[in-house]
């Protein structure tokens, strides 16, 4: 009967075991930041937390803020800086978007920074979708240069027509039969 008695008592606490492994206790929604998370998560994460900011701010205050983070990386050239100068650099429609430079800081960023798999990779896909804008921005361009030069093609031919049209009222008139 001891035999029996342990059975059951094993088998008991394995079902206990097993069902607190199933039913997940009751968490918060929140999810805590632990000391122990790596930093370079933080990092992405701080980063796209200001790039959601810079997007609420206006004209003026973002011209403000790009002062403030230019005088700050040309001071430190850390990762912090650089990433926050390079978002700057990289939002379209202000008065100081340049893709160019915007480009060099992500492609010169220091070798021996350790950065994260998610910030590597980040960074990578930015350098794709800053060398596209740059792509499209080039290809506008050269539309619209052709669009002008079409323009003024048409108007050269509309007056070629408009002048034969008048050597034609002309003739008419010299010759009424």
């Amino acid at each position: 009967m001891t035999y029996v008695c342990r059975c059951l008592i094993v088998l008991f606490v394995v079902v206990v075991l097993a069902s607190c492994a199933y039913f997940p206790t009751e968490q918060s929604q929140v999810p805590e930041v632990s000391p122990l998370q790596p930093p370079q998560r933080t990092q992405l994460s701080s980063l796209m937390k200001y790039h959601r900011q810079l997007q609420k701010k206006t004209e003026q205050e973002l011209s403000k803020e790009y002062s403030e983070v230019r005088k700050r990386f040309l001071y430190k050239r850390n990762d912090k800086n650089r990433a926050r100068y390079t978002l700057l650099l990289s939002l379209p429609n202000t008065s100081f978007h340049n893709l160019t430079d915007a480009l060099h800081l992500l492609n010169e960023w220091p070798q021996k920074t350790n950065l994260s798999a998610d910030s590597d990779s980040f960074r990578v896909l930015l350098v794709l979708l800053l060398k596209e804008q740059q792509y499209l921005m080039i290809q506008k361009r050269n539309l619209s240069q052709k669009l002008k030069d079409e323009e003024a093609r048409s108007e050269s031919l509309q007056k070629q027509v408009d002048d034969i049209k008048d050597m034609e009222k002309r003739l008419l008139r010299r010759n009424p039969s």
